[in-house]
């Protein structure tokens, strides 16, 4: 019997879900004589046309009645197959297409079918597989030639792809930027359909590192509830097999590789050089910066921008109406002496206690005296109508205020005789602050695609280079 179902992709959604499955107390089933195949046959045309018209539930039935009856009827199996890429159920289609290219694998249309719900489940692998035997059995047209089109603009999954990714970082602390961000990214990683575990470090007195799991609130964030918290424990050789089998990402702080992870991921959020000592990365490490400034040649660049909404100018003065200026030293203090402006607030990481409080205070700020060029809090106070004002530019340049999305606006100062003399073009900056804000909330917002993309990097990167990682474990 010839099936009056071209293969074609229908993206209608139905107006019912068919579920075909025999009774429980159905007979086994019999052997059909030549009669028994017309009378097949001609039901089976009958739920074509049924199908044809929308009909679902009922040509349903039809193909379930003959394939309890014949379960090898390749036209029922073929049709009840398409019915379900018609229902987008592609999964449960499988089967019955499959059996019904077994039963007669010299029909295009059979193939055509298989081969479809095998793309429509993600078996990309498979259906190339498939649509090479296909073309040496002698199927051939344009119908295959569409398919193997759009198959080959199909992205080979990963062989690691469902990976667990285990994300190194401290315990959380809303004054730290890079804890904030490593913790965010393994939130955002779940809520992108990953398993995404913390693994906290802190450094020793003796400048080592310890790891351990927590499951302590004092140790996360509440809002980033997305974590899938691993038991508390202490001894990581008791998770060895997990770091095995996962991805494991560092920051630029941690120096080699003390998990012993065979598959390392380097997150980039400084200049490792800031550190004092050499990161010690693996030939085969999967490098991904925050910023080019701080990596040249890295993989992959992942900006987590956080765009929280505490941090914002409105309803407040103009900065040059203000009269309140900050000053903070933040990690300027490991390049140098570092000095409060005199008549200024001075700020550090414990005070204010909190970011609301930060926030308050940085809306009445008029100039932000900065001797760290690479602190969230920079950013901070530009959201919130402060001006930055670089103290000292060492070890860097005024490069590295050029971010994924425009050059921070700022202004400079030296100190003389006591007074910050500040340099500052106001109406330059101001006409920079508007885009430059708007840019970093827009990428901000494009956080949760950054993620996924970089998950989709790390993935192919180690399915394609998975044999020399794990033969070059760090030691």
């Amino acid at each position: 019997m010839a099936s009056k179902l071209r293969h074609k992709r229908d993206r209608s959604t139905p107006s019912h879900v068919v579920e075909v499955r025999p009774p429980a107390d159905a007979p086994p089933p019999r052997v059909a004589s030549r009669i028994d195949a017309e009378k097949l046959d001609a039901a089976c045309a009958n739920g074509i046309e049924l199908q044809l018209t929308g009909q679902l539930d009922l040509a349903g039935e039809i193909y379930a009645s003959i394939l309890h009856s014949a379960p090898d009827h390749a036209p029922a199996n073929y049709c009840l197959g398409m019915l379900h890429i018609q229902s987008q159920r592609p999964a449960d289609g499988l089967p019955y297409l499959k059996a019904a290219l077994q039963a007669q694998v010299g029909v295009a249309d059979y193939w055509l079918g298989y081969l479809e719900a095998l793309l429509l489940t993600g078996q990309t692998n498979t259906a190339r597989s498939i649509l090479a035997l296909a073309r040496r059995q002698g199927i051939e047209g344009a119908a295959v030639e569409d398919f193997a089109r759009r198959l080959s603009a199909q992205k080979v999954p990963p062989t690691n792809a469902g990976r667990v990714f285990l994300v190194a970082a401290p315990p959380y602390s809303h004054r730290s930027a890079g804890i904030r961000v490593l913790h965010t990214l393994c939130n955002e990683l779940n809520l992108a359909g990953h398993t995404a575990h913390l693994v906290l470090f802190r450094f020793t007195a003796e400048g080592g590192v310890t790891f351990f799991t927590s499951s302590a609130d004092a140790d996360h964030c509440t809002q980033l509830d997305a974590i899938q918290r691993l038991p508390a424990c202490n001894d990581m050789e008791k998770m060895r097999a997990l770091i095995d089998d996962a991805f494991v990402i560092y920051p630029e702080v941690i120096r080699g590789n003390p998990l012993g992870a065979p598959r390392v991921v380097r997150y980039v959020l400084n200049k490792p050089e800031s550190n004092g000592y050499s990161m010690l990365e693996g030939p085969h490490d999967f490098i991904v910066t925050f910023s080019r400034q701080f990596w040249k040649n890295a993989h992959w660049n992942a900006p987590l921008f956080i765009d929280e909404p505490q941090f914002h100018a409105q309803g407040t003065r103009t900065a040059l109406e203000r009269t309140l200026d900050c000053t903070y030293f933040g990690k300027g203090v490991d390049h140098g002496n570092c000095v409060k402006v005199p008549g200024s607030l001075y700020i550090d990481r414990n005070w204010p206690s909190d970011k609301e409080g930060l926030a308050a205070l940085l809306r009445n700020t008029r100039y932000f005296f900065t001797w760290d060029v690479v602190t969230q809090t920079n950013i901070d106070a530009l959201l919130c109508g402060a001006i930055p004002v670089v103290m000292r530019w060492a070890p860097f340049t005024p490069s590295i205020f050029k971010t994924e999305f425009g050059m921070l606006p700022y202004g400079e100062a030296l100190l003389h005789d006591g007074t910050a003399e500040v340099t500052l073009d106001y109406a330059d900056f101001d006409s920079q602050r508007h885009p430059f804000i708007a840019s970093y909330r827009a990428a901000a917002a494009g956080l949760r695609q950054t993620i996924e993309e970089l998950a989709g990097e790390v993935e192919s990167y180690f399915a394609r280079s998975e044999s020399p990682a794990l033969r070059s474990i760090a030691k």
